[in-house]
């Protein structure tokens, strides 16, 4: 990271299907995120999160974090790096020890020492453990709360989920930033990157879903009570969607692309019904003429099945204790009436989010296809300023006996 009078410069990065987000701001004490400068590339080498071709994808990144560098005026040395997957999965560990601190106190030690007990179990072979994300504590049997640290008790519990992916994909997505002599400084998933830019406190504690549907894969997360309760990813995204399109109509992907962005939608007005799309012809194109109605239901067929996907996966039960309701962010969540056919579904409020507001963010950067490179800065905000609180942290007893 880079230090100075103005303050600390961090950096996030996104190596996504369809996109390389780079994003540069400078943290403040007791200030919010200013955004220095974001570059943005089209991804190449890359699908459903997995590196396919090299060089290709290491050129990609190395010119969003040109990008980046040109125009945020700073040189990018250290990132931190959402990291996303079908291969990726969670495992909920308890641990639990006799408080060791002094008179009693919880102490940052007892909260290491329960985080490498619920990290000791063994995994496949083939398999590394990426993160380790805190679920709540609980000191002597009580509630669940998020900073034990500095409270009175005899013994204390630990929650954990252990997020593990496949070694050899993790380390070719690792590699591409490491081969450019850049050091990542730690690890988010892109499901929690963007929970942390569209939630807030309030709304994880009565409940949230976040469903980010990205290019080549749409992950979830969601909150209960006001901690992570689970995380998913499953590997159909707005790739699919343009497939589709495809092959329905006999058209060129790139066509379908097209026609996805500029027509996109899920229900049509009784109106729309005989609206017919003139697809202009190319060199390689004749050009086409398609129903509205047609590619409305042609999506709405694949949105719905990524739904249903969803509604398995986190159950019924799960579902009835969100209270909030359910965000939708990401590129493909701007598909016309997409959340009207969320609510439909789930049976819950639904609604289209991008990022939470951060100082020197344009209009023009608010978009929910960003969601995950702005949260993983708001990621790596709450750990530097975790650290500094824990650097300056004074036993209770301590300061006691000072005064």
């Amino acid at each position: 990271m880079l230090f100075g009078s103005k303050g600390r410069t961090i950096c996030a990065v996104e190596i996504g299907t369809s996109k390389v987000a780079v994003a540069v701001a400078q943290l403040r004490p007791k200030e919010n995120l200013r955004i220095l400068g974001l570059g943005i590339t089209p991804s190449v080498g890359l699908r459903k999160g997995e590196v396919i071709d090299k060089n290709q994808a290491k050129q990609a990144l190395r010119e969003a974090i040109l990008k980046a560098e040109e125009n945020s005026g700073e040189t990018i040395e250290e990132v931190f790096l959402a990291l996303n997957g079908a291969h990726l999965q969670g495992i909920n560990r308890r641990s639990k020890i006799a408080i060791n601190g002094q008179k009693g106190f919880v102490s940052h030690e007892d909260v290491d020492a329960l985080k490498k007990i619920a990290e000791d179990f063994p995994l496949p072979p083939d398999r590394l453990r990426v993160l380790t994300l805190p679920r709540g504590y609980r000191i002597d049997g009580g509630e669940l709360i998020q900073h034990p640290v500095g409270l009175a008790g005899n013994k204390v519990e630990g929650n954990y989920m252990i997020v593990h992916g496949i070694e050899s994909r993790l380390t070719n997505i690792i590699s591409l930033v490491n081969e450019l002599n850049i050091e990542i400084k730690n690890y988010t998933l892109s499901a929690i990157a963007s929970a942390e830019a569209v939630l807030s406190e309030e709304e994880r504690q009565l409940g949230a879903l976040v469903i980010d549907f990205g290019g080549g894969l749409t992950s979830c997360c969601l909150y209960l009570n006001g901690y992570l309760e689970d995380i998913c990813v499953i590997g159909v995204g707005g790739d699919h969607i343009t497939y589709d399109l495809a092959r329905a109509f006999s058209i060129p992907t790139r066509v379908a692309e097209e026609l996805k962005v500029k027509y996109g939608c899920v229900v049509v007005r009784t109106s729309q019904r005989d609206q017919i799309i003139h697809l202009k012809p190319n060199a390689s194109f004749p050009g086409k003429k398609v129903y509205l109605e047609c590619v409305a239901e042609i999506i709405r067929l694949r949105v719905e099945e990524i739904f249903d996907i969803l509604m398995e996966r986190i159950g019924q039960q799960r579902f009835a204790q969100i209270g909030t309701g359910i965000f939708l962010t990401g590129g493909s969540s701007k598909i016309s009436g997409i959340d009207f056919l969320a609510e439909v579904k789930f049976g819950k409020h639904t609604k289209v989010v991008s990022f939470q507001e951060l100082n020197g963010v344009t209009e023009g950067f608010s978009q929910p296809e960003l969601s995950v490179v702005f949260g993983t800065l708001l990621h790596a905000k709450k750990l530097i300023e975790s650290e500094q609180q824990r650097k300056s942290f004074v036993n209770p007893w301590k300061r006691i006996f000072v005064r």
